[in-house]
């Protein structure tokens, strides 16, 4: 996650450091549907086959911190579901703790820094 907010960030890396992280952006394989069931199941209290008519366990999108699956409830409505991949929570907080400990750092260390 680091390398891809790096990313969009040209005034604090070398362009092309840039062009290479931006490549961390791009679509990641999806997780397994029955995972993304699961963690359905186990954020909104019942089963997918009871929250949707149909549910389509083939991801529209897969990236770092989510999928999106398409569904539609009882009453036709068309919408989509964001699942967050399992476990990104304790991950996102790791890479948080590292951040703010190379930003401290950085800032003790790089006199350029202080200026942000």
């Amino acid at each position: 996650k680091f390398g891809q907010i790096l990313s969009t960030r040209p005034d604090l890396v070398p362009e092309e450091y840039g062009r290479e992280l931006a490549r961390l952006q791009d679509r990641l394989p999806p997780f397994p549907s029955d995972e993304a069931r699961q963690v359905i199941a186990e954020e909104l209290g019942k089963p997918v086959t009871e929250l949707f008519a149909t549910f389509v366990d083939a991801p529209l999108a897969a990236a770092s911190i989510a999928q999106v699956h398409a569904a539609e409830l009882a009453d036709g409505s068309q919408v989509v579901v964001k699942v967050q991949r399992p476990g990104i929570e304790s991950l996102v907080e790791t890479d948080i703790h590292i951040l703010l400990r190379l930003a401290a750092l950085a800032h003790r260390t790089i006199p350029e820094v202080r200026q942000l």
